[in-house]
């Protein structure tokens, strides 16, 4: 279903923003925190059946089960045995699109992939 004016809905220190995906062109809600540099995907409005559906996700039953998940993915206790192998993948994933040449498109917009990479140097 399509969804017309999203807007950020916010709950105390919570806040629900619409933000459109760049690669399918649809609408997910993401729950952040004030002062907090984390953010949980809550749904993609798209996805939704009906509007009561969409309405249905920002109940208070629904907002208690996303904040739920939000604090405990934000008091997630990671060791450094678990960082230094999440940091070393992410470094082998930069390093590989390096080597295929993808690393400048990586950081443009998704219209920018689709064009034909300059090969003449």
């Amino acid at each position: 279903m399509r969804f017309e004016n999203l807007k950020q809905i916010i709950v105390g220190d919570y806040v629900c923003t619409p933000i459109k995906n760049a690669f399918n062109n649809k609408t997910a809600y993401w729950l952040s925190k004030d002062g907090c540099m984390l953010s949980l995907y809550m749904f993609t409005a798209e996805e939704c059946f009906s509007q009561e559906d969409f309405d249905s996700r920002f109940s208070d039953e629904s907002l208690a089960q996303y904040i739920t998940m939000f604090e405990q993915r934000c008091n997630q206790v990671i060791d450094n045995k678990q960082y230094f192998e999440f940091r070393q993948k992410a470094e082998l994933y930069l390093e590989n699109l390096k080597k295929e040449g993808l690393i400048e498109t990586a950081r443009k917009t998704p219209a920018d992939r689709n064009r034909p990479r300059d090969t003449s140097a």
